[in-house]
C-alpha cells in the first residue's frame, strides 16, 4: 500500500513538472531580489506572509493553486537571490534557478546539490530548495572589466566568505590592539625608569649639599678657637719681649754704676 501511494505520488509530480515546462508569466511581477533567503522557520513563515502567494494562485493559470508556492532561489546567472511566487517542479538533485525572462524555474545543472557537504536527496521539490542552504547561498560574482574585452572570471561565495570578513577584521583589530598595548607598556616601562633615575639624582645632589653644609659648618665652629689661640700666642710673645727688653736695661744699669 505504500510503495502504490508513494508511486501515486512521484506520478503526479512529474506530471506536475512538465506542466511547469511552459512558461508562466504570473511569477515574472512577483520576483523580487532579496539579500539573502529565509534561514529559519521564523524567517520563513514572514517570507510566506509577505509574499501571499496564496491569493495569486486562484487567479494564475500555470498551474494548480496548490502548486503555485513561494519560492526563494538564485536568479539565472547566479547573481543574486530572489523570491517569487511560481509552480513547483522537480529537481534531479540540482539547484533550482529562475529565469527572469520567462518566469520559469528550473533546474541548474552546474550545481550538483547531491554532492555538497549538506547534500541534498537525488529528487525534490523546488518548494524545499531552501533547506539546502548551499543552493541558496552560492551567489556568482563576476569580476573583470568586460568593455576591454578582459575575459571575466567567476568567483563564488557563500555565507562562509562573511565569516572570513568578520574573522579578518577582528584579527586587525586584536592585533593593532596588541600593538599598542606593547607600546603603551614600553612608554610606561621608560617613564617610570627616566623617574627613578631623576629621583636619584635629586637624591645624590641633595647629600652632597647636606655634605657641604655639615662641613662648613664644622669650619665655622672650628674658627674663631684657631683665632683665640692665635691671639693668646701673640700675647704671649709681647710680654717675653716686654721682660727681655726690661732686664737688658736693668743690667746695662748696674754696668754703667
Amino acid at each position: 500500500m505504500m510503495i502504490y501511494m508513494f508511486s501515486i505520488k512521484w506520478v503526479l509530480i512529474i506530471q506536475i513538472s512538465d506542466v511547469l515546462a511552459q512558461e508562466c508569466f504570473p511569477s515574472i511581477p512577483t520576483h523580487t531580489v532579496v539579500p539573502s533567503c529565509p534561514n529559519t522557520e521564523l524567517e520563513l513563515h514572514i517570507a510566506h506572509y509577505r509574499k501571499q502567494c496564496y491569493s495569486l494562485a486562484t487567479i494564475q493559470n500555470c498551474t494548480r493553486p496548490l502548486d503555485f508556492r513561494y519560492h526563494c532561489v538564485l536568479n539565472k546567472l547566479s547573481t543574486k537571490a530572489v523570491e517569487l511566487c511560481a509552480p513547483r517542479i522537480v529537481s534531479q538533485g540540482f539547484c533550482i534557478h529562475f529565469d527572469e525572462h520567462t518566469g520559469i524555474l528550473a533546474e541548474n545543472y552546474n550545481m550538483d546539490c547531491t554532492k555538497f557537504s549538506h547534500p541534498c536527496p537525488k529528487r525534490f521539490l523546488s518548494s524545499d530548495v531552501m533547506q539546502y542552504k548551499e543552493c541558496t547561498s552560492t551567489i556568482k560574482v563576476s569580476s573583470g572589466l568586460n568593455f576591454l574585452g578582459i575575459k571575466k572570471r567567476d568567483v563564488y561565495h557563500g555565507e562562509s566568505n562573511h565569516w572570513i570578513i568578520i574573522l579578518a577584521i577582528v584579527a586587525c583589530l586584536g592585533f593593532t590592539i596588541s600593538i599598542f598595548m606593547i607600546f603603551h607598556k614600553v612608554f610606561e616601562k621608560t617613564a617610570k625608569m627616566q623617574m627613578c633615575s631623576h629621583r636619584k639624582e635629586q637624591r645624590e645632589e641633595m647629600k652632597m649639599e647636606n655634605e657641604e653644609n655639615v662641613l662648613y659648618d664644622v669650619i665655622s665652629a672650628e674658627a674663631p678657637n684657631e683665632t683665640s689661640l692665635m691671639l693668646e700666642n701673640l700675647n704671649g710673645k709681647g710680654k717675653l719681649l716686654e721682660f727681655e727688653s726690661f732686664y737688658a736695661l736693668f743690667t746695662n744699669a748696674l754696668v754703667t754704676s
